[in-house]
């Protein structure tokens, strides 16, 4: 079976295109959807990006406004997380043109972790996304709507595929809580050295 039976892919807007229709900035009505988004939701911590926003003056934004339950990927990475449908601070998310967001075509056939799961950590996805990869033309490797339409899928049943999307889910969320009990952990031990050293300086 491939992709293309079960989903429907839409494309995410070109920020340029984006800014004709509204004002980018550091607030707005909807998150620019972005790496820091997309790390947090694939199960790591990341907080290296400033977010942006957007405020649109038409109704351009809806078919690209993100749900919660919405498979997101990254078009850049060959990677794929599941959405909440907003950022940390509950701020709706408008997706950009690095990522396309994945929705079944009908229900109770694909469960979305599931999806995500194999996407990320199967065999048989692995190798065709590699052999994508090798064939394209272009200098920057990005993925595009045929190639992931055309990925062969062996897809178990609903109930087992809801319970393996059950304990990824779950995995990405104890990893991601560990990974920033680390980076905090890390923060709080640099300070106290920084505070060492200009004690000892300052005793000089």
């Amino acid at each position: 079976m491939q992709l293309q039976d079960l989903i429907e892919l839409q494309a995410g807007e070109v920020v340029s295109r984006l800014e004709k229709h509204g004002e980018i900035g550091e607030t707005g009505d909807y998150r620019i959807y972005d790496k820091q988004v997309f790390t947090f939701e694939a199960g790591s911590f990341d907080e290296s990006d400033k977010a942006r926003f957007i405020s649109f003056n038409d109704g351009s934004q809806e078919s690209r406004i993100v749900k919660a339950g919405d498979g997101i990927i990254s078009i850049l990475s060959s990677e794929m997380s599941v959405s909440m449908g907003h950022d940390e601070a509950g701020a709706p998310l408008m997706l950009t043109s690095n990522f396309m967001i994945v929705r079944p075509k009908m229900e109770n056939v694909l469960d979305m972790y599931y999806l995500a799961f194999w996407f990320n950590n199967d065999d048989e996805a692995l190798r065709q996304l590699q052999l994508a990869g090798e064939v394209s033309s272009t200098l920057i490797k990005r993925l595009n709507v045929k190639q992931i339409k055309g990925l062969e899928i062996t897809l178990p049943d609903i109930e087992t595929q809801r319970a393996i999307g059950a304990m990824y889910a779950a995995e990405l969320t104890r990893n991601r809580a560990a990974e920033e009990r680390t980076k905090v952990s890390h923060l709080v031990a640099m300070e106290e050295i920084r505070q060492i050293n200009e004690n000892v300086k300052g005793n000089n």
